[in-house]
């Protein structure tokens, strides 16, 4: 449990203040906030502020508290149920007012503790004061270092790529830290705070606020205090414009977005159904109104992990679709190991039916699709061969369709060593497992579903030859769906390698897919009732899976028919002599089956 030993010094004083009863312990009883809700003006040239919610640790109770809260008249009890608030209700809630601040396009700030000089030199003088006295004049048992691996904003925040981060060394933020700076040079007027402790560090940096004329609101139920039985009292103390509740705030932010419902994002956990790696993690963005959506699967780039799409997720959320990230697994805060193209493919599956089965109201499960950049473009064109009815839309943008040709055209020398570590060697090395993560011999297999291929004139990073070379394969087959965007210089919008966090003019292309995803009235996609399958590594379908040894090398043809929704396969083509596991059982199954 993150506790700031210094931080209850004033408390006494603040719940005096406020004129507050207190029991026999000196402990103040809190109330619930009276205030009147803000016009929905309130958040316009606003930012969202959250005052050291760090890392918790473990869940076990506190057995002892800090000398110098003692001294305040805090009781072991009263720091237990602060603690527990603290996790259970501050924390889950601090990410749903965060998560409708993004919605709205607010700035994010998250302050944190964190000093930088060893010996403590840039402490707040008082602070360190007080560290010397209750913990000695070894500085290496004192908290709230920079290097510290609590000396951060908590995980559950979900803190991406553009939000602020900054550390202070007192518990006033506008006194320790350019905070100030920041807010003044994004033109705020107006703050949303949430985070502790309510009567230090988040009640000093609001009051420092309110003085220097920003508007402030709290939402009281994302906020803890060393003690519980004094957070509402010291709430009430600061004096801020507005105390509100979670569920008033989110109202608040619907009003102001003018949406029915306020667009949120909710951390997924979820295993392999392959292998049981897990946890593996996904960020679904959504507006929480009821409506089924159609659900977009948005892949992150061959180095990265999910908070590189979260830009791009909320964009296609605000759109009205339901934004399925993952990190793939080993990367992000996925468990397990990189799998280049492997595996890792399959987890995407997994991550689209845990979302469905978790949020049945806000998907519509007849419409699936997927989106990628880069190495996700290329795991877009993998689910093309890979799942070939999973879903309606396969969107890559400069992705890769053999991942042999891509190491051997050197775009990116870092990836390849990546690719080297995970898959054993290069092409020449391991040219199973690079067998299975070429897409272009089963092109064919992509005859349910609409492609789109997007990629610059001077993509050099993932050069477009062997994607040229798939969508060649799919139309020799006779496939009429595969629409090929490529941008030339002098373009108004060009598809420069990256995400719209670094290229917003990737945006544009929204235009040019999204309308088939919003189409209304779709059914599931359908695939031929017989036909023949390129098995790379793996293809799972709606009536049948086939899995070439481990699914991570190798590649088969199979040949199968349907009849009555009963599947027979076989294989027709196994040059390489690999195992092949066929079953005639699906976990799409549990998908609305597609039209007969």
């Amino acid at each position: 449990m993150h506790i700031v030993t210094c931080a209850i010094a004033l408390l006494p004083v603040a719940a005096a203040a406020a004129g507050v009863q207190t029991g026999p312990s000196g402990d103040a009883r809190p109330s619930e906030p009276q205030t009147p809700m803000p016009d929905p003006s309130f958040l316009r040239e606003c930012a969202f502020v959250c005052v050291d919610i760090q890392p918790m640790g473990d869940a076990r109770p506190v057995t002892d508290i800090p000398a110098a809260w003692k001294r305040g008249g805090i009781t072991l009890a009263d720091a237990r149920a602060a603690q527990e608030h603290a996790r259970k209700v501050c924390l889950p809630n601090a990410r749903r007012v965060a998560d409708a601040c993004r919605g709205l396009g607010m700035p994010m700030l998250f302050v944190h503790w964190g000093y930088r000089f060893r010996d403590g030199m840039d402490l707040a003088p008082v602070i360190r004061r007080s560290f010397l006295a209750d913990l000695g004049a070894d500085t290496r048992k004192w908290p709230h270092h920079i290097d510290a691996p609590d000396s951060r904003p908590a995980d559950e925040l979900g803190v991406r790529d553009g939000e602020y981060v900054i550390a202070k060394t007192d518990q006033d933020a506008f006194a320790s830290s350019n905070i100030g700076f920041v807010l003044e040079n994004l033109g705020v007027r107006r703050i949303v705070f949430v985070g502790g402790h309510a009567g230090a560090c988040l009640g000093k940096t609001a009051a420092s606020a309110k003085r220097l004329g920003y508007e402030t609101l709290c939402v009281v139920d994302a906020t803890n205090d060393a003690a519980e039985s004094r957070r509402m009292p010291n709430l009430r103390a600061t004096g801020y414009e507005y105390l509100v509740t979670t569920e008033r705030f989110l109202a608040l932010a619907r009003a102001s977005h003018g949406l029915s419902g306020t667009l949120e994002t909710q951390l997924l956990e979820y295993t392999s159904s392959v292998d049981g790696v897990g946890p593996l993690k996904a960020d679904a963005t959504f507006v929480a109104d009821g409506r089924r959506k159609p659900l977009l699967v948005i892949m992150h780039g061959y180095s990265q992990g999910r908070s590189a799409v979260s830009a791009d997720a909320m964009s296609l959320a605000r759109r009205g679709v339901f934004a399925l990230a993952p990190d793939m697994r080993g990367r992000g805060d996925s468990a397990g190991d990189w799998d280049s193209g492997g595996l890792d493919v399959h987890d995407i599956l997994d991550a689209v039916l845990a979302a469905v089965r978790r949020w049945p109201r806000e998907i519509d499960a007849a419409n699936l699709n997927i989106v990628g950049y880069s190495g996700g473009g290329g795991n877009a064109i993998a689910c093309m061969a890979r799942f070939p009815d999973l879903f309606r839309n396969y969107v890559s943008f400069f992705g890769i369709s053999d991942y042999a040709a891509w190491f051997r055209s050197g775009g990116r020398p870092d990836c390849n060593k990546l690719m080297q570590a995970a898959l054993g060697g290069g092409p020449d090395d391991v040219p199973d497992a690079y067998l299975a993560r070429n897409m272009i011999p089963a092109a064919a297999n992509c005859r349910a579903g609409a492609l789109w291929f997007f990629w610059d004139e001077d993509e050099k990073q993932c050069p477009p030859g062997p994607v040229e070379a798939f969508v060649r394969a799919c139309r020799s087959a006779g496939l009429r769906r595969a629409a090929v965007h490529v941008s030339r210089r002098g373009d108004t919008h060009r598809w420069i390698h990256g995400s719209r966090t670094d290229h917003p003019g990737l945006a544009a292309a929204d235009d040019v897919y999204m309308p088939s995803v919003q189409a209304r009235g779709q059914r599931p996609p359908r695939m031929p009732s017989r036909g023949r399958l390129v098995v790379p590594g793996y293809v799972v379908t709606r009536w049948f899976q086939v899995r070439v040894e481990d699914g991570r090398r190798g590649q088969v043809t199979v040949a199968y028919s349907v009849r009555n929704g009963k599947a027979s396969v076989r294989v027709v083509a196994n040059p390489g002599g690999y195992r092949v596991r066929v079953e005639l059982t699906s976990p799409l199954a549990a998908l609305p089956p597609p039209p007969r």
